[in-house]
């Protein structure tokens, strides 16, 4: 049975123009980026980085070190012959680095507010 062959074209296009919405924000002068976990993320055993906290919890990026994420998972897909293939480098990736959590109290924003991924500052 043939494979098909993998149409990364779209991702490739997604993760540019992601990579260039994060430069973006970095030229306007955003430091962070809180990106809020998915449902299935949630129910892990994440804590604040900074006070232990398990409630009301986020991954906290310095814009430059998501871009850099976002780089190495551009050459991920250039390098990818498949859906698979690509899944086990993002995979790999993710393992190399701890994500760093933050909860709304200990946000270097320094009020309450809601984590979002197109909130950055």
């Amino acid at each position: 049975m043939r494979t098909p062959i993998w149409d990364k074209a779209a991702l490739l296009q997604d993760t540019q123009a992601f990579i260039e919405h994060l430069q973006r924000l970095e030229a306007q002068g955003c430091r962070w980026l809180v990106v809020p976990l998915t449902a299935d993320e949630s129910s892990g055993t994440f804590k604040c980085s900074k006070c232990n906290s398990e409630t009301d919890l986020a991954a906290l990026y310095s814009i430059a070190t998501h871009v850099a994420f976002e780089e190495e998972v551009l050459r991920a897909i250039e390098a990818s012959h498949s859906q698979a293939e690509y899944d086990g480098h993002v995979s790999r990736i993710i393992e190399e680095e701890p994500t760093p959590m933050v909860c709304q109290s200990c946000c270097p924003r320094g009020k309450p507010h809601r984590h979002d991924l197109n909130h950055a500052f």
